[in-house]
C-alpha cells in the first residue's frame, strides 16, 4: 500500500543512511521500525509513591480528633496549636521525602 508521511528531515536522512549501510531499502527500514514500535508497545510506567508510613498501622490515627479547619490552622502555623500539640504540629509540617526533610515548611501562605 502506498501512503505519504511527513518525516523530520534529520530522521529521514538517518534512515536513508542506515538503509544504505545495511544494504536495505528505505521501505524495509521504515517497516521494521514500525513493527518494532508496535510489538514493543507497553503500558506507560506509572509513578508509585514510596511508602512513607510510620507507626502502628492498626493504631489510633492522631489526626482523627481534628477538623479540617483545625488541621489547616496547624499546617499554616497558627500559634495556638504549635505550642499545645508540638509533636503533632511538627509531624504535619515536615515531610521526610522532601529535600528539606525535617525542616518546617514556612513558604506556605494561609488560604483566605
Amino acid at each position: 500500500m502506498k501512503t505519504t508521511l511527513e518525516i523530520h528531515d534529520e530522521l529521514l536522512r538517518r534512515a536513508k543512511l542506515h538503509a544504505k549501510k545495511k544494504g536495505r531499502t528505505l521501505r524495509s527500514v521504515v517497516e521494521d521500525g514500525l513493527r518494532r514500535a508496535l510489538d514493543d508497545e507497553q503500558p506507560p510506567n506509572r509513578y508509585k509513591m514510596p511508602d512513607m508510613r510510620v507507626g502502628d498501622p492498626n493504631g489510633e490515627n492522631p489526626l482523627e480528633k481534628y477538623t479540617w479547619a483545625e488541621l489547616r490552622d496547624m499546617i499554616y502555623e497558627r500559634p495556638e496549636y504549635g505550642e499545645s500539640e508540638p509533636e503533632l504540629y511538627l509531624s504535619i509540617r515536615t515531610c521526610s521525602s522532601m529535600p528539606t526533610a525535617g525542616k518546617p515548611l514556612k513558604t506556605m501562605k494561609p488560604l483566605r
